[in-house]
């Protein structure tokens, strides 16, 4: 098999992808169908557009949205519901993730919260409703359980054999994300905040090479308006390698996030390093200070990956500098040698 640059390796998969949209406000060209929640009595705040409900003490709920298809074909919704995970971006996502449950979740939603309806069928100019049931909690919990509800259109088998005919194509996916939140017998401001600093190695994101630093939200509460200020040094030196600067960012109860430093095309190097990392919140500050250790074998794999390393080619125009001048002298000795043969053999016959 041809085995291809990285770089070009690296550019297949920036261009290649599947494009996700989750969004209230998507257009009405991008999607076919429309959502619109219907808020219970336990609802915390009337005015807001997706679930965030008081379960305390609560039976089991049926919760409602209506969906209306206004075009003129049929449209199959599928729904799915997820729990809020945070990415890598330091940013909570509601929908299709592929963030492991985090250890210090003690409930989680998806136990608690059932689609009724997985796949809801709308003839043309129609309306209808989609059912989630939320069971009885039991014991009472503090804090909050976060999750969203993913409904996104289901292609027809015409549509997808018409995809795969075309081949390779970049498929664009729209989906309408509400968000449901439980809230538990503590209010989240009365649960004092806490993040915790796990591990710190190196990886790669996105074929590149990045120090990682796994973050953790043990609790369940949001963490709102954090500002994250990171510096990678050698183990006993000052001077900054890495660093890293992000403000605005969130994340969500009971998650961990695996946050990237990136090397900026920089080879990694075997080592001992340390990273300080200074952590703000509206609730709370930390700071961190943790060795990591970088092993030759490591750092060769994760180099020899990275599509953003410029190679350093300089032995080889060395090497055919070097070669050049070798076929010049070579060429000029040759030239020589052929005009001293030349005269030697004109002295000779004159002697003759």
């Amino acid at each position: 098999m041809m085995k291809l640059p990285k770089k070009i390796v690296g550019l297949l998969v920036s261009v290649v992808f599947l494009s996700l949209s989750f969004s209230l406000g998507a257009k009405a060209s991008e999607l076919n169908f429309g959502i619109s929640p219907v808020i219970p009595e336990n609802q915390r705040d009337q005015s807001e557009s997706f679930f965030d409900l008081n379960v305390l003490n609560q039976k089991k709920q049926i919760l409602e949205l209506k969906v209306a298809n206004r075009t003129e074909k049929v449209v199959t919704i599928e729904t799915d519901l997820k729990r809020a995970t945070t990415n890598v971006n330091g940013i909570v996502e509601y929908g299709e993730n592929e963030n492991n449950t985090d250890e210090s979740l003690k409930i989680n939603i998806e136990d608690i919260v059932t689609v009724l309806d997985k796949e809801k069928v709308l003839e043309p100019n129609s309306e209808d409703v989609i059912r989630i049931e939320i069971k009885a909690i039991n014991p009472e919990f503090p804090g909050v359980l976060a999750s969203g509800l993913t409904f996104k259109e289901k292609p027809n088998e015409g549509e997808e054999e018409q995809q795969e005919d075309q081949g390779l194509a970049i498929k664009n996916e729209y989906a309408y994300v509400v968000a449901l939140l439980l809230q538990g017998n503590v209010l989240q401001k009365d649960i004092t905040s806490e993040l915790l600093l796990n591990s710190v190695q190196p990886d790669q994101l996105n074929y590149r090479n990045v120090i990682v630093a796994n973050l953790q939200n043990p609790l369940p509460k949001y963490l709102n308006k954090i500002k994250i200020d990171g510096q990678v040094t050698k183990k006993g030196k000052t001077e900054s390698l890495y660093s890293i600067k992000k403000e605005n960012l969130q994340f969500a109860p009971n998650s961990n996030v695996d946050f990237p430093i990136p090397l900026e095309g920089d080879k990694l190097k075997a080592g001992t390093y340390e990273l300080t990392l200074d952590v703000v919140s509206d609730s709370g500050k930390w700071h961190f200070t943790k060795e990591f250790t970088v092993t030759a074998e490591k750092a060769k794999a994760l180099n020899k990956q990275d599509v953003s390393i410029e190679e350093n080619n300089n032995w080889l125009y060395l090497l055919v500098i070097v070669i050049s001048l070798l076929l010049i002298a070579s060429l000029v000795m040759l030239l020589i040698m052929g005009r001293k043969n030349r005269k030697n053999k004109k002295n000779s016959e004159k002697n003759t």
